[in-house]
Parts: C-alpha cells; structure tokens; sequence
C-alpha cells in the first residue's frame, strides 16, 4: 500500500501546476493497481476488486471523491475461462493467464482485447525485432505526418487557386511524391520543408 501511495504522490506533483500562475486545482485522480499477491486491506476479505478512498475518521459518511484508488487482487479470481460470462470475468482471466497463454482464445478475438496481446508480443520481441519494429513504426510515422502536411498545403494552394474545396488532384501529386521521398529515407521534417519550398516538384 505504501509504495502505491509513493508512486500515486509522484503522478499528483507532475500535475499540479508551478510557478507563477500556481493552480492546484486537481482533475480527479484515478488509479488502478494489479495485485498478483495478498496484501493486507481487511482481514478475511475476499473482494477481488477493492475501491479505496479518502474519508473523514470521525465521519466516514464524509467522503473525497478527488482521488479513488482500485486494488485488483487476482489470486483471488478462481473461475476457469469456461466460467466466464461477464467482461469483468473475461478481464481478470486475461490479466492472470497473459502469461500462460500461447495463443489467443476465441473468446478474446474481440477489438476490446486486441490492445493488449499486441503489448504482449510487443514485450516479448528480441533485440532485432524490436528495432526492426520500431524502425517500421517510423516510417510509418514520417509517412502518416507528411501525408497530413502535403494535404493541407496542396488544399490550400487549391483554395488559393479559386477552388472551392481546394485541388484534390494537386493532392494526388503531392501524395504521390510524399511517398517516394519517404521511400528514399527523407523524415517527416525534410520532407515538410521540401513542400514549403516546392522542391519536390520533378522529384
């Protein structure tokens, strides 16, 4: 529970707002924590998921709705995945098998749990598959932001050019030659300064 408290106190003072302009005025703070282990809430509890918050002792009918902590305790979800039928079920079976599981059920071929097994394959490439995948993630980066520029400039000159919606073939060219450029190994900032100046023209 302390060292929750520690890493919460940290996440709290990256928020608040110094200097001058000092405002602590807090969003609401929300942390959900995943026990694989028991820890010491109450004696003979056998609540999986434990919400915890800031009370008046005196009166704990005075509660702070500013900060809500959620404990999750899996050794305490017992069902198998032929047991599970509500979502809540299916997310505390994943986050206690992940590691066990060699593929993915058919049950969790859903969009919701996606996320999660492409973190775990993620987690458990090598060395040279994890810089091969983030070397493909920022091609495809650089593409997706010069894309983006190259529309709005292209649609802008058309705007210019007495187009109502802007020049959607000029688009087509400029997208055309975005891509070889980011073929040729150009970044997004090369590439952006290329369409300011026009020089990609002929390229």
């Amino acid at each position: 529970m302390g060292r929750m408290l520690f890493y919460l106190s940290l996440e709290i003072t990256g928020i608040a707002k110094k200097g001058r302009d000092y405002n602590f005025d807090l969003p609401k703070i929300f942390s959900l924590s995943f026990l694989n282990f028991e820890p010491d809430l109450a004696a003979g509890s056998s609540d999986i998921v434990n919400h915890i918050g800031l009370a008046n002792l005196k009166h704990p009918e005075m509660q702070h709705g500013n900060i809500h902590l959620a404990l999750v305790v899996l050794p305490r979800f017992k069902k198998t995945l032929e047991q599970c039928r509500t979502t809540l079920d299916l997310w505390l079976y994943l986050f206690k098998n992940l590691h066990k599981l060699n593929e993915i059920p058919a049950r969790f071929r859903r969009t919701k749990f996606r996320g999660v097994f492409d973190i775990a394959e993620i987690s458990n490439f090598t060395n040279r598959e994890l810089c091969e995948y983030e070397a493909d993630m920022k091609y495809l980066d650089d593409y997706n932001a010069t894309i983006t520029y190259a529309k709005r400039e292209a649609f802008g000159e058309g705007e210019k050019s007495g187009f109502g919606k802007g020049d959607k073939s000029g688009f087509g060219r400029c997208a055309a030659q975005v891509v070889k450029l980011v073929d040729q190994g150009y970044s997004s900032a090369q590439i952006k300064r290329m369409l300011s100046k026009k020089a990609v023209v002929g390229v």
